[in-house]
């Protein structure tokens, strides 16, 4: 590991972000660091804004002398993807489904410029509501392609350089809900939850090697995701799913203004603990970053599944062959 080195040099930040999945549309309610490649790039200027999580990480990173790779899919309008140029941030067209083959030339290019990538962020994403039964295979299948094959293959392109170096990090940007669940988001919840596993799978594969992946969970944070322009109330065919589509959107709408989470503080805090310093000084590098007060929610669930555990210990027990011993 190189946690104590990271901390005295400056670190290549190679941010993934921009939707890359179906086109923009007010039925598809976008992740809450505003649909950007991971630190810095923000794509569609509706879904950039000065208090998205994806534009403070860049902001936070080019605050302290960090040199900034940012993302973004062709076409759209750039203008804080230009501000942030402005700022120093180099600017690459990346778009993670697209074919392994041509995000290698990407990657290629990206560790040209600096001959390095010390930390890759995989935060491309935006999440498709809607209960099961009622979203179509397509649907659940680009929903998966953008929130976690096309970071799979992202970090797949990038670990080469990283190997070669012995040095570098994975960060993948989920939420709160690779921990916990609810209806009507399953299909994001599914590659949240997915991402999470992939991740931690990952870091044991590349630890030996000096490597790290960590996997970064937080609640609802205050940006502009929730605006009523940014998304729409897509409701249900099906009448018997009419109560949980109307009270999952009710309460989706009741957040709005009122998330706990302050973007800025995010971006920071997962800087802290990539840097090894401030807020995370002195702290084991964590597998699973939660940030946020919601946090407790996660606690909640795992006590629940433990004390069920304990209910059903011998009924789990029980089915191990006669000859088998802890």
């Amino acid at each position: 590991m190189k946690t104590s080195e990271d901390s005295e040099k400056t670190l290549v930040w190679l941010i993934t972000g921009a939707r890359c999945g179906p086109p923009s549309t007010p039925d598809n309610l976008p992740l809450t660091t505003s649909e950007l490649i991971s630190h810095c790039s923000l794509l569609h200027p509706m879904l950039a804004s000065s208090s998205g999580i994806g534009y403070e990480l860049a902001q936070q990173a080019l605050l302290r002398s960090e040199k900034v790779i940012a993302t973004s899919r062709a076409g759209g309008s750039f203008a804080n993807l230009e501000a942030l140029k402005a700022q120093g941030a180099k600017i690459l067209e990346l778009d993670v489904t697209s074919p392994l083959e041509i995000l290698k030339e990407v990657a290629k290019e990206a560790v040209g410029i600096y001959g390095r990538i010390d930390v890759l962020v995989n935060n491309a994403g935006y999440i498709c509501n809607g209960t099961i039964e009622e979203t179509t295979p397509q649907e659940t299948y680009d929903q998966f392609n953008t929130n976690l094959f096309g970071a799979i293959n992202v970090a797949r392109v990038f670990l080469p350089y990283m190997r070669e170096k012995r040095t570098g990090t994975l960060v993948w940007i989920s939420s709160l809900y690779g921990l916990v669940v609810d209806p009507y988001f399953g299909n994001y919840i599914g590659t949240k939850w997915a991402m999470r596993g992939i991740s931690q799978s990952i870091h044991g594969e590349i630890s030996p090697l000096g490597l790290r992946s960590i996997c970064v969970e937080f609640g609802h944070t205050r940006t502009a995701v929730l605006e009523p322009e940014r998304r729409k109330h897509k409701g249900t065919a099906i009448p018997n799913y009419e109560d949980v589509v109307n009270r999952m959107e009710a309460s989706t709408q009741a957040m709005n203004g009122k998330q706990p989470g302050d973007p800025v503080k995010v971006a920071q805090t997962i800087i802290d603990t990539i840097r090894g310093e401030g807020v995370a000084k002195g702290k084991a590098f964590p597998l699973d970053l939660l940030l946020g007060s919601e946090s407790c929610l996660a606690v909640d669930a795992t006590k629940k599944n433990l004390e069920l555990f304990e209910e059903w210990k011998d009924v789990t027990y029980g089915v191990d062959m006669s000859d088998h011993e802890l």
